[in-house]
C-alpha cells in the first residue's frame, strides 16, 4: 500500500511539473500579446490568436520570424496558403465567418472573407471594421502572397 501511495504521489508531482513547464513556455512566447498582423499588399489586418495548440505553434513561429505565404483564392469566400510544416490539428466541423483564420488539414492556413462550413482548427480572427472591406481586400484576384507577423 505504501508503494502505491508513493507511486501515485510521484505521478501527480510529474504531472504538475510538466503543466507548470508548459505554462512557463507559453508565457515566454506570449510576451504579453496575443495579436498578430496579416500584411496583404499595402494593407495590414490585425488579428487575435485563438486559444488552440495550432495558434500557439503559429505564435512560436512568428516570434522567431515573419512568415511569407503564397496564397490563392478558393470558392469566392477564402484565401488559402500552405504552411512550412504541419501544425497540430484539432479539427471539428464548424461554420467559419468573414475574418476567421483556420487551419485546414493541419497544413494550410485559410483566411475567410465569406462563410463556409467544414472541419477546421481555429487559429485566430481578424479584428475588422466590416465584412465588405474584408471582402474587398482579400477577395481581389491579384493576391498571391501574405505576410504574417507578431503585432509589435
Amino acid at each position: 500500500m505504501y508503494k502505491i501511495k508513493k507511486t501515485i504521489s510521484l505521478i501527480l508531482m510529474l504531472i504538475i511539473l510538466s503543466y507548470t513547464s508548459l505554462n512557463t513556455s507559453v508565457a515566454m512566447v506570449n510576451n504579453g500579446t496575443k495579436m498578430f498582423e496579416i500584411h496583404v499588399g499595402n494593407k495590414v489586418l490585425e488579428a487575435v490568436f485563438e486559444d488552440t495548440q495550432a495558434a500557439l505553434q503559429l505564435q512560436e513561429l512568428l516570434a522567431k520570424q515573419d512568415l511569407n505565404i503564397a496564397v490563392h483564392g478558393y470558392g469566392g469566400f477564402e484565401i488559402v496558403g500552405e504552411l512550412p510544416y504541419a501544425f497540430h490539428k484539432n479539427d471539428r466541423f464548424q461554420k467559419a465567418y468573414a475574418g476567421d483564420i483556420m487551419l485546414y488539414q493541419g497544413r494550410y492556413i485559410v483566411v475567410f472573407y465569406g462563410t463556409n462550413s467544414y472541419a477546421y482548427t481555429k487559429i485566430g480572427h481578424i479584428i475588422k471594421d466590416n465584412d465588405i472591406e474584408l471582402e474587398t481586400i482579400l477577395g481581389s484576384n491579384d493576391i498571391s502572397n501574405i505576410r504574417l507577423s507578431l503585432k509589435k
